[in-house]
């Protein structure tokens, strides 16, 4: 296993992002998705992020460790991808009250945390420009009114 420290554009990238993406697998080794807010870096290699309510997220990390990790720069769209493993910081390990400190620099005491979870991040890359790409093109090919009429009819089924 390589222990990978994040570059200066990494970190960055990191504090730049509004949102990170955290992937784990379930029971059935069915990839699962979870967009994560409360989320800092901690150290050169690792990552920390609350955990508000995510259920099962906190399941699949008990099952199996090893996590994936997106977060994007929404307005320059560069990204960086990590890959690591995951321990689960209870409100009584030793180290939660100062992960907390840390991370409500952004939550402002908003949501209470039940667990916290810190990735040792093992593996970086960036993240492809195509992926990237994929909005920025859909934009230049399609005109404003096209694009309503799209989000129109997909979200009409949808109940708020």
């Amino acid at each position: 296993m390589v222990n990978s420290v994040l570059n200066e554009q990494h970190k960055k990238l990191i504090e730049k992002s509004v949102l990170c993406w955290v992937a784990t697998v379930n029971k059935d080794g069915q990839p699962m998705v979870s967009p994560k807010e409360v989320f800092e870096l901690h150290t050169n290699n690792r990552l920390v992020f609350a955990v508000i309510a995510s259920p099962n997220t906190l399941k699949n990390i008990k099952q199996h460790a090893k996590v994936g990790v997106s977060c994007l720069d929404i307005w320059t769209q560069k990204g960086v991808q990590m890959n690591g493993i995951a321990e689960i910081i209870d409100p009584i390990h030793n180290k939660f009250k100062e992960l907390e400190q840390l991370l409500n620099s952004k939550n402002k005491d908003v949501f209470k945390f039940r667990n916290i979870i810190s990735i040792k991040i093992t593996e970086e890359k960036n993240t492809p420009r195509s992926l990237l790409s994929v909005f920025r093109n859909y934009r230049r090919k399609t005109n404003h009114k096209r694009r309503t009429n799209l989000w129109k009819t997909q979200t009409k089924s949808l109940k708020y």
